[in-house]
């Protein structure tokens, strides 16, 4: 609904309304959901020009980081950062997660001490979950373990669910199941679904057929969706498994429920665009796999015509 929202921030501007910081926040947020760098980057002159103030506001301010971040414009979130007059822990969260959307481990652990030395504001849950987040991206695991042990002394924040969860999936994108399934076994609360979806996925990632079919029934357990089975069935088959996947394809079957599809979305000319896997109806299709074949030609590959659809997903 990025799109939708965005075209009633222009509207306002032809109807005379001037946005306030409140209405500014959304339509960056709105920009960096859909992708829209063109238009976060006006709605930013247009602050720069009509409100400097709002600048220093946390919301706005920390809009604009994200929205830069996520766009892939790590240089310009990081100027606007410093640019801001003053910065709370809101502020110096979003940050940490700019870093760790591009995997700079380093630089987000960093800023948990920058936090306090700089502008005397100490790391909440969220700023500490972001420097996890980086180093599972960044594939430092060491690092985030011991962010893990020691984030109650040092920054005085207990360890949640969410920061367990980040730390399994951090040790199962690396192939350390059995270390994730260790820390899942001392965690002071019950593993949700976020958890063991995690070991599910480097499952099949690292081929280990028996923890999968685990990790599945837990997921069973906490009320899985046909998702879960479609993974597991996918894992029978990269075993040659072919009994098992045809079972668990008819369970899903059984059911009668429909895997919601995901989608990729890409600005071109300011216009968000989106595509989903197999999608045999996008009007644009051929260009779409010609596109695709002379990418595959660079890389000394020919795609068929279902690669190139699940390549856009």
């Amino acid at each position: 609904m990025a799109g939708e929202g965005l075209g009633v921030f222009r509207a306002m501007f032809v109807d005379g309304v001037a946005p306030d910081a409140v209405v500014l926040t959304t339509a960056i947020a709105a920009c960096a959901q859909a992708g829209a760098l063109e238009c976060g980057e006006w709605v930013h002159r247009y602050v720069e020009a009509s409100a400097p103030w709002l600048l220093g506001d946390a919301f706005v301010g920390s809009a604009l980081v994200s929205m830069y971040a996520k766009c892939g414009c790590l240089e310009q979130a990081v100027r606007v950062f410093d640019g801001m007059p003053e910065r709370n822990d809101y502020v110096w969260g979003t940050m940490v997660g700019a870093f760790a959307v591009h995997g700079m481990a380093e630089e987000a652990v960093s800023c948990l001490d920058r936090m306090a030395r700089e502008d005397g504001v100490r790391p909440d849950g969220v700023a500490v979950l972001g420097a996890l987040s980086a180093c599972a991206h960044a594939g430092k695991v060491e690092d985030g373990l011991r962010l893990l042990k020691e984030m109650s002394r040092r920054y005085g924040v207990a360890p949640g669910h969410e920061h367990y969860a980040c730390t399994v999936d951090m040790l199962c994108r690396v192939g350390r199941l059995e270390d994730a399934v260790a820390l899942i076994e001392t965690m002071p609360m019950a593993p949700l679904a976020s958890v063991w979806g995690s070991v599910l996925t480097g499952c099949r990632t690292y081929a280990n057929v028996e923890l999968a079919e685990v990790a599945a029934a837990e997921l069973g357990k906490l009320g899985a969706d046909e998702g879960v089975y479609v993974q597991l069935s996918n894992i029978y088959l990269d075993s040659n498994r072919k009994d098992d996947a045809r079972r668990v394809r008819k369970l899903i079957g059984s059911r009668g429920i429909r895997k919601v599809p995901a989608y990729s979305a890409v600005e071109v000319d300011g216009v968000v665009r989106s595509f989903v896997a197999d999608d045999q109806a996008h009007p644009q299709r051929v260009e779409i796999w010609e596109v695709l074949g002379l990418l595959a030609d660079q890389m000394g590959g020919e795609p068929d015509e279902e690669e190139a659809m699940a390549a856009l997903s």
